[in-house]
Order: C-alpha cells, then sequence, then structure tokens
C-alpha cells in the first residue's frame, strides 16, 4: 500500500514537473489535500519527503493555486506526526518568501510548536 502511493507521489511529480498546467490540474483535482494527507499519515519517511517536495512542487510556478498550499502546509503544523510537522515547517520555509505577507492563521500553530516536546519539529 505504501508502494502505491510512493509510486503515485512519484508519477505526480512527473506531472507537475510538466508545467503550470499539469500544476493547476492537480490541485483543481484536490491534490494539495490529498497529498498533505499522504504526508501527515504515512508511516514512511521517504514518502513523507516526497510528498514534502510535491508540495513545494505546487506552489512554485502556480500562482493560481500558491496559496491554496500554503495554506495546506499551515495546516500541516497541526498534524499529530512530528515529522510531517518538521516537513511542512521545511516546505513553509520554502514557499513563504513566493508568498511575501504571511498569513494570519499561521502564527497560532508556529507558536504551539514552539511549545511541543518534539524535537523533530523544532
Amino acid at each position: 500500500k505504501e508502494e502505491d502511493k510512493t509510486e503515485a507521489i512519484s508519477l505526480l511529480q512527473i506531472i507537475s514537473n510538466s508545467g503550470r498546467k499539469y500544476k493547476e490540474l492537480i490541485c483543481e483535482s484536490y491534490g494539495v489535500r490529498a497529498i498533505a494527507e499522504c504526508l501527515a499519515k504515512s508511516k514512511t519517511e521517504d514518502l513523507q519527503e516526497q510528498a514534502r517536495i510535491l508540495l513545494e512542487s505546487l506552489a512554485h510556478g502556480n500562482p493560481k493555486y500558491l496559496i491554496q498550499v500554503y495554506k495546506g502546509l499551515i495546516a500541516l503544523l497541526l498534524s499529530t506526526s512530528p515529522k510531517a510537522q518538521q516537513l511542512a515547517l521545511q516546505a513553509l520555509r520554502a514557499t513563504q518568501p513566493i508568498v511575501k505577507t504571511a498569513h494570519p492563521s499561521i502564527v497560532e500553530p508556529l507558536l504551539a510548536l514552539l511549545r511541543t516536546l518534539h524535537f523533530e519539529a523544532r
């Protein structure tokens, strides 16, 4: 099952790399939600890392859905998985300069992470 998800994420990455039109197609098909859920719930770090890379890819060169991806990454900060939180932080660090102005909804999850005991997310 995890292997199938890894292959699906890999194929979506190839599609995403084909250009803006394809990134938009993935986003229009509820791809951001599915990829974020995969990152949050996956049991393998490799799959989580691939999902992070794909979310970052969807944010770059995709102005129509940039905010959707950005908000999806913010939502991942509330995940119960410390690894998912860490990867969301990495992706947000790469995405924030593109977004420029921070969304107000990012403040509470970031402050909550500072209070957490999970070393991975820091």
